[in-house]
């Protein structure tokens, strides 16, 4: 039997380890956080860009050049330091930047900013900035815009291979200019389509010959065009594709007969089920007039 001092020490093990159960429970909740954490996803051409960071908000507080003060390093947001990933070789305001994941640090100033892509990504904060990982610094102008409460990381203007990359947040706005490589990536990908036997070759050849038509690269585009007919003598919207490259160089000529052979080969081939006669029609029409 214990003593009673015995029982005494006992109880007070009992409170001490249950203390600790709900420090533990306490702090182990899945609270919410006053900044919340985003994730933007933005195609550019063909290389995909994530961002992941915490928005805070204004508050009824002064933002630039007190909370966040001037020409000193910023993690960008609050919480962990803001990460950008790209998956293929970017430019930014015309600078390289190898593909890759990097966090995000600025230097707000009243005039412009300094954007450094970091290599150590896995930061809290800026605590532990080391300029030497930089892999990237670019300048860009403040722009004054409406309130913006919630601190935000943007894509805009995303139009072909390119894209702004835009962040903002009380009346503060910068823009980085994104470019990225696309004809390199877009002939590798034909050759790879091409070497899986899974898909049809005349079908990879015509698609390719769409995409270079859509780009203005006639000569490219009739090359692969040329490869899908001879694979595939069945398939009306190839001779279309045909005529539509004659109507770009302004040969209506050609667009109306590569045009009608389009209608004509779409009718033999599926018949009553082929939809698209009279709207081809009506626009070979309007290329006999131009002749």
């Amino acid at each position: 039997m214990l003593s009673f001092a015995e029982k005494i020490e006992k109880m007070k093990s009992i409170v001490i380890t249950l203390a600790a159960l709900v420090s533990f429970q306490t702090y182990s909740q899945n609270l919410p956080r006053v900044s919340q954490k985003a994730e933007v996803e933005q195609m550019v051409g063909m290389t995909e860009i994530e961002v992941e960071y915490f928005r805070p908000n204004v508050n009824d507080r002064t933002i630039f050049g007190d909370l966040v003060p001037f020409d000193e390093v910023w993690r960008t947001g609050a919480n962990n330091a803001t990460v950008i990933e790209f998956s293929t070789d970017v430019m930014i305001n015309g600078k390289n930047l190898e593909k890759g994941s990097y966090a995000i640090f600025t230097k707000p100033g009243k005039k412009s900013w300094d954007v450094m892509f970091n290599k150590d990504h896995e930061q809290w904060g800026a605590y532990n900035y080391d300029s030497s990982m930089n892999a990237l610094t670019v300048s860009a102008d403040v722009q004054e815009v409406k309130p913006c409460e919630s601190f935000t990381i943007e894509f805009t203007n995303v139009i072909g291979n390119k894209a702004d990359m835009v962040i903002m947040w009380e009346t503060t706005k910068i823009a980085l200019k994104l470019e990225v490589e696309v004809d390199k990536y877009v002939s590798d990908e034909i050759n790879r389509a091409l070497k899986d036997t899974s898909n049809k070759p005349a079908e990879v050849h015509l698609n390719a010959a769409n995409y270079y038509l859509k780009k203005g690269d006639y000569k490219t585009s009739k090359k692969h065009l040329s490869e899908s007919i001879k694979l595939d003598k069945t398939n009306w919207s190839a001779y279309w594709t045909q005529a539509r490259i004659a109507e770009k160089e302004e040969d209506y000529k050609s667009a109306v007969k590569y045009g009608k052979v389009a209608v004509k080969t779409g009718v033999e081939v599926e018949g009553d089920e082929f939809p698209y006669e009279d709207r081809l029609n009506e626009i070979i029409a309007e290329w006999e007039a131009k002749k």
